[in-house]
């Protein structure tokens, strides 16, 4: 798998999102330490929710409380129906363990990739 082509030139076609994910993940791990977070629960965090824009928003509401966290971060992970509708298409009949596995990696730059 790791010599097949495919796989070679989607790490050479993904290599400037590697970039900036790389850069978005550093500037998240910053605000998330200097609210007051432990640094284990931002990494736990960045590795459970893989939505930059849930994190952000987590991390800027973390001392408003839960209900106003939970709120913002569920309208934003509203936008991922219409995503996953358009690339239902492109899945097919897959096993349900396929299908949960790329249900997770479905992102705003996957999607924009696809």
């Amino acid at each position: 798998m790791l010599g097949h082509p495919s796989f070679r030139r989607g790490l050479r076609d993904g290599a400037v999102l590697f970039v900036a994910v790389g850069g978005f993940g550093v500037a998240y791990g910053v605000l998330g330490i200097q609210a007051g977070l432990a640094a284990w629960i931002v990494v736990l965090a960045s590795a459970l929710v893989v939505s930059g824009a849930a994190q952000f928003t987590w991390v800027s509401r973390v001392g408003a409380g839960a209900a106003p966290t939970l709120v913002a971060v569920s309208g934003l992970a509203l936008r991922h129906i219409p995503m996953s509708a358009r690339v239902a298409s492109l899945v097919g009949p897959r096993p349900l363990r396929v299908r949960l596995a790329l249900a997770w990696v479905l992102v705003d730059e996957t999607f924009g990739l696809t």
